[in-house]
Formats: C-alpha cells, structure tokens, sequence
C-alpha cells in the first residue's frame, strides 16, 4: 500500500510538472486564482456564484412551473449577463423548470441506485 501511494505520487509530479511545462505555466497560475498575466482574480468562482444567486432566485419566485424552458438566457440578459451560460446544470434546472426540476434531478439520482438493484 505504502509502495503504491509513492507511485502514485511520483506519477501526478511527473504529470503535473509536464502539463506546467507544456502550458507554460498557465496549470499553476489556474489553481493559484491568477489570470494568464499572474494578476490575482477577484473571486475563485468567476463569476459562477453570481449565475446561480440569479437562478434559485428564480426558481424561488416560480417554484411551481420555473421560469420558462429557456428563458433562463433572458433571465441572466435581464441581470446585465448577456451571452452568459448558465455553468451550473442544477441550479437552470431549478429555475427553467420548477418543481419539475426536483422531480428531474431525482430521476437522475434515483434511476442509477434502481439499475444497481
């Protein structure tokens, strides 16, 4: 076991440090918060935590029926976010759908635990 975890370790440094090398560094700066320039980002999320307030929102607002199969686009246009995809499949469901979206999101949880079975 401990044999494995030494390997293990030394191949993600290999891999890591040729990916670094290959990208010219840009791997490193990604999971240090840093642009292409090494400047520091002003949020870990890039703007993701923003995308997904303005859909639960949504769905808080229209619980029953949502907002609308693909009115989402407007929704995120109607926040001054035009052109911005949603990035968060869970939250557009939510929002788009409704409670249909809860009963969508548990057939995806459920079906894969049924087929085990």
């Amino acid at each position: 076991m401990v044999g494995q975890n030494r390997v293990l370790s030394f191949l993600f440094l290999v891999i890591w440090s040729l990916v670094s090398l290959t990208t010219d560094g840009l791997l490193n700066k990604r999971y240090a918060n840093q642009d292409a320039r090494g400047r520091d980002k002003a949020t870990l999320t890039t703007g993701r935590a923003q995308l997904a307030n303005i859909e639960l929102e949504a769905f808080l607002q229209n619980p029953v029926l949502g907002v609308g199969v693909g009115k989402g686009k407007e929704l995120r246009a109607e926040e001054g976010l035009e052109g911005t995809a949603s990035h968060n499949e869970i939250s557009r469901l939510l929002a788009e759908h409704g409670s249909f979206g809860i009963l969508a999101l548990l057939i995806l949880l459920i079906a894969p635990i049924d087929a085990l079975y």
